[in-house]
């Protein structure tokens, strides 16, 4: 089969025929129908050897949907051609928000993720992006508003879907203006401190 795989750090991937793999036990083989490009692909392209606790190569892209192939031994809950969407966070299990099953901002990936990439600039989008990572009531009101968390400035913002109603005031649209402002002031600082 093909695979979009990373075979040698800093390198551009190479599309590359591997073996199908094997299911294992209370797996399932599930054959790709299409895979999403994610920002974090591409970071990890360039990164230097060393920088994942695992070496070359290995494939790229984990945001997968397709049909199930094969069941592995004690793999329940599926059949052989269903439809499936592969969900790729994974979360410590055991801080608040993978208990109250939100796993895909499990607080320590999201602290061991930030500590990885150290990221100097963080714009959430939607009230629970922004409650999460700042522990603010609300997301309205600390729109425009400058933050910090682990050496980053984090600039919160409106999830478009939520903010419709929101915007028809006139403050608030002032809000989403001041934090466009805050995020065009912060990339321009950091273009000039590279």
């Amino acid at each position: 089969m093909k695979a979009y795989r990373l075979l040698e750090w800093q390198q551009p991937p190479q599309l590359v025929d591997v073996p199908v793999p094997e299911p294992g036990p209370g797996e399932v083989l599930v054959r790709v129908g299409g895979a999403g490009a994610c920002h974090s692909d591409i970071s990890v392209m360039e990164q230097p050897k060393g920088w994942l606790p695992f070496d070359v190569p290995f494939t790229l892209g984990h945001e997968n949907a397709g049909w199930v192939a094969r069941l592995g031994a004690g793999a329940m809950g599926f059949s052989e051609g269903d439809p499936v969407a592969v969900y790729g966070p994974w979360g410590c299990g055991t801080c608040r928000s993978c208990i109250e099953g939100m796993d895909n901002v499990c607080e320590r990936w999201r602290d061991h993720e930030l500590r990885l990439l150290q990221p100097e600039l963080i714009v959430t989008v939607g009230g629970l992006a922004a409650r999460r990572l700042l522990g603010v009531r609300s997301v309205g009101e600390s729109v425009g508003g400058r933050y910090e968390y682990g050496g980053a400035v984090v600039i919160p913002l409106p999830h478009p879907s939520g903010a419709s109603g929101w915007l028809n005031d006139p403050a608030n649209r002032t809000r989403v203006t001041v934090a466009a402002g805050a995020i065009r002031q912060e990339l321009a600082r950091l273009r000039l401190t590279k």
